[in-house]
């Protein structure tokens, strides 16, 4: 008897290809981009390929929980960079940095100790969630702050918005994440639909960024400061 494949909710897939539309962008807008832009860029690209390896482990019924771990790890890695770099506040920035050395040593000690990398990672990842959830609460309300007359053609107002929306969406699923696995898939692939969902519109989110500029930081103090 041949063995049958899961299949893959469509809105999973429409969540799979939307990744596809920043790096794109990205891709096209390559020579206007900051710095701090390219090294999203490079996320985003790095991002494909361990979700293609995630849905075909998934097809071939393999666990695939330990590369979202994996991923996870290095996206917050980046994206704290990222914000630490646009940060104005000497203080807060030495603060940024010792919370990106604190999370990693915390996500090593959980990963030998008490979290399984073949289950969901439902400490460190909603603490990843609420870090940058704050991180990008303060970039936002520091760039309200700024005298600026277009902040809608900044580029951190956008990548600001993508990563507090998605943050503050997805930290009580992947809180309860190992939870909803008792469930059927059908319950799972159910309350799931929220995190395919704000995957999309965080790409939406990233594209548009790709294409803002405005920045009235000069980047070079930035590189010196980082």
């Amino acid at each position: 008897m041949q063995e049958s494949h899961p299949t893959v909710p469509l809105l999973a897939l429409v969540s799979f290809f939307s990744c596809l539309l920043p790096v794109l962008v990205g891709g096209i807008q390559w020579k206007r981009l900051s710095k701090d832009m390219q090294l999203l860029f490079w996320l985003l690209c790095f991002y494909l390929p361990v979700l293609t390896l995630q849905l075909l482990m998934v097809y071939y019924k393999i666990n695939s929980l330990w590369s979202g771990q994996i991923y996870s790890l290095i996206e917050f890695i980046v994206l704290a960079i990222i914000f630490m770099r646009w940060c104005t506040n000497g203080s807060t920035r030495k603060k940024m940095r010792i919370g990106i050395y604190l999370y990693t040593l915390v996500w090593f000690i959980a990963k030998l100790t008490f979290e399984n990398m073949v289950l969901y990672d439902t400490f460190t990842a909603p603490l990843k969630s609420f870090a940058l959830l704050a991180t990008g609460i303060y970039t936002l309300i520091t760039l309200f702050g700024e005298e600026r007359r277009l902040i809608y053609s900044d580029e951190r107002f956008w990548v600001s918005v993508a990563v507090v929306l998605y943050n503050a969406g997805t930290l009580p699923l992947f809180a309860l994440a190992n939870m909803l696995l008792t469930y059927s898939l059908e319950v799972f692939a159910k309350m799931w639909t929220l995190n395919w969902t704000l995957i999309i519109i965080s790409n939406v989110l990233y594209a548009i960024a790709f294409t803002s500029r405005g920045r009235p930081i000069n980047e070079e103090s930035l590189d010196n400061r980082s």
